[in-house]
């Protein structure tokens, strides 16, 4: 059994969810203590245990300490269940941060998934469906076939966002006895993760998305003005308006430049006395900053794909080393040891 700190690094859910997806990859049982200890209400919190709970279907998994505010967890994995799942959050909860630790078991489970959950597709905390979409997921689709489609928009504090998965595994962890004949293999096919020359910008695009109520204060129009002041220092962006239906009032923009060899995200969101210039500026801003930098891997990015450089190697090229990226490293190497070098802003892995 692994033991993990809860309390290290960045201190959140990060470490739940990183230490959750290995730990059903491996098979090997977990325990966490101080979960989210320094956090003003430490302890499990409901978006980590819709995960947990989805978890122990997946991987008929033996479970302890699932219960809310409980700062310990004890989880011990079986199988990787593919299958028909349904997860309604009954909240705003953020359904990509859920997707963080989801998406990447049943991408190997023993046979293909449908997924559909129910919470905030664009909420503070964590990445909006957009980002989730065209930043994120094209790199899971190495792995397997996934359709992806968005149903309906989420926004805090009633969520009732909806995402609908489809999920087609090209390697099953079942099909290998041991751990190791099974990373071998995803070597074999995909070979290491290189992401350190983005190449020239192809393509630059934008969706700017609020409740369609808020259409006659034209708020998403002058989301992408703001934008585009800084923007168009870069290239002309190919944007898609979104007026849609939702049980509650919200606003934001996802911003993704497509370049040779990797895809570069920003976002913003609306939120109360926030401007819908403010938002479109923000954005503007955060993306220019990434593009500024020379990186092919923005921290959202880094942050998903950490645990892929532990499994298969290679090496990237952030923008910045947040406390998230740091902390992923951190519960990685408690999984396998001494595989990571960091280098200002590259992080090489030797892989497991």
């Amino acid at each position: 059994m692994i033991i993990i700190d809860g309390s290290k690094g960045e201190g959140g859910g990060q470490i739940v969810r990183t230490t959750l997806f290995l730990s059903s990859l491996t098979k090997i049982p977990i325990k966490i203590f101080n979960i989210r200890k320094g956090r003003p209400k430490p302890g499990l919190k409901p978006q980590h245990l819709n995960i947990v709970k989805l978890l122990k279907r997946i991987t008929e998994a033996e479970i302890e300490g699932d219960k809310l505010n409980s700062l310990e967890l004890i989880f011990k994995p079986k199988t990787l269940r593919g299958g028909k799942y349904f997860v309604d959050f009954k909240t705003a909860g953020s359904i990509t941060l859920f997707l963080q630790t989801i998406l990447p078991v049943l991408i190997f489970a023993d046979k293909d998934s449908e997924l559909e959950i129910v919470g905030g597709t664009d909420v503070p905390g964590g990445m909006p469906i957009d980002y989730y979409k065209n930043v994120i997921l094209p790199f899971f689709k190495k792995f397997a076939d996934i359709h992806f489609k968005l149903l309906k928009r989420g926004f805090y504090p009633k969520g009732g966002g909806r995402v609908h998965i489809k999920i087609k595994p090209k390697i099953k962890r079942e099909d290998f006895r041991t751990f190791n004949e099974f990373v071998n293999k995803l070597r074999e096919t995909f070979g290491k993760i290189e992401f350190m020359e983005r190449g020239n910008l192809k393509a630059l695009y934008g969706i700017g998305f609020a409740h369609r109520n808020l259409a006659s204060r034209k708020v998403v129009e002058r989301i992408i003005k703001s934008a585009n002041r800084i923007l168009q220092k870069i290239k002309e962006v190919r944007w898609k308006i979104d007026y849609c239906d939702a049980l509650s009032y919200g606003a934001g923009v996802v911003v993704w430049g497509v370049f040779e060899n990797t895809i570069i995200g920003a976002d913003s969101l609306g939120e109360p006395r926030k401007s819908a210039e403010k938002v479109g500026e923000e954005v503007g801003k955060k993306f220019l900053k990434e593009y500024l930098s020379n990186s092919a891997c923005d921290e959202h990015f880094a942050d998903n794909i950490i645990p892929f450089l532990a499994l298969l190697g290679g090496k990237i090229k952030v923008s910045q080393l947040t406390s998230h990226i740091e902390t992923n490293i951190w519960v990685c190497t408690k999984f396998f040891d001494k595989i990571f070098d960091i280098k200002r802003e590259i992080i090489l892995s030797k892989g497991v």
